[in-house]
């Protein structure tokens, strides 16, 4: 928890100190704004498609955690290399790689609106109906 509250108060301190300006992110496109939210303390993957989608209307972004993975492995092992569902299936967790392919495929599939899919996908998942 220490490293996650220095990564917190760090990025605190550049946005308030102006040093990165996160309203400049909503003129940009999706991959760049996504690139300069990576490049602050403690920022991941997911944690950067949530800002994207949530705060800066960036509707294609696909946030992808363990609940993504489920739902891939019912409804989308189709669209998906065999053994990479294989490695999907035998682990909790996903590497950068696997978030990243599961995060295209849902931007590809789903289109600019990927992120209002995700979040029924989600939910669906949440749930027990997936």
């Amino acid at each position: 928890m220490e490293k996650t509250s220095t990564h917190f108060l760090k990025t605190s301190r550049i946005i308030h100190n102006k040093e990165f300006d996160l309203e400049t992110l909503k003129k940009l496109d999706y991959k760049e704004a996504k690139t300069q939210l990576l490049s602050l303390p403690g920022v991941g993957q997911k944690v950067a498609d949530c800002v994207l989608l949530f705060s800066l209307n960036k509707l294609e972004a696909f946030p992808v955690d363990v609940w993504m993975k489920h739902v891939i492995l019912e409804f989308y092992p189709n669209s998906f290399e065999e053994s990479f569902v294989e490695k999907l299936s035998r682990r909790h967790t996903l590497t950068l790689s696997e978030y990243q392919t599961i995060s295209s495929f849902g931007r590809t599939y789903f289109g600019e609106y990927a992120g209002y899919a995700q979040e029924y996908l989600f939910a669906l998942a949440r749930t027990g109906r997936a």
